[in-house]
């Protein structure tokens, strides 16, 4: 498996991480969320509406982690041509939090957690989620601080591993 971050080059915030496991990938963001109540039937509803508008079709399916949304919505590539791009999206969510797993790849097309998603599983499953006390908006992105473990070894990590974000370690 391979991670890269995705940074904020202003404020050196790690926004989200994109896990590659062979032809088949995983995107995880931290979300701000009420403390009792969930979002996750509007976020759902959302996600359906800028689907259809893109053109796209989605269907709702009970997947490893709740009500999963599948996504197929076409674009199209630099020389003008249609593709399209699949993906699942898997949500948990906390007292505060919201942590969305993008699935892409041979694993979005693949349904369960057999075969291609089977890692992309493991790693969104063993994730664990520290939320900071800062009183946040519901929706924001909540920056992410790697395990003291992996910031030694990305340059300038080092010292945002103790920071009071939310933690999304694995």
């Amino acid at each position: 498996m391979q991670m890269q971050l995705q940074v904020d080059q202003q404020t050196r915030r790690v926004q989200a991480a994109l896990v590659k496991a062979g032809p088949s990938a995983i995107e995880i963001a931290l979300f701000a969320a009420p403390a009792h109540t969930s979002t996750l039937g509007q976020i759902r509803d959302e996600m359906v509406a800028a689907t259809e508008k893109t053109g796209g079709t989605v269907t709702l399916v009970e997947g490893p982690f709740g009500t999963e949304v599948r996504r197929v919505i076409p674009l199209n590539d630099p020389k003008g041509n249609r593709v399209y791009h699949v993906s699942r999206t898997w949500f948990a969510q906390g007292p505060k939090w919201l942590l969305r797993g993008v699935v892409m790849g041979e694993a979005a097309q693949a349904g369960g957690i057999e075969g291609p998603s089977e890692l992309l599983y493991e790693f969104f499953s063993n994730t664990v989620v520290r939320r900071d006390n800062e009183p946040r908006v519901p929706g924001d992105l909540i920056p992410m601080t790697l395990p003291k473990s992996l910031a030694t070894s990305v340059p300038g990590e080092a010292d945002e591993a103790a920071a009071p974000d939310g933690d999304a370690q694995n």
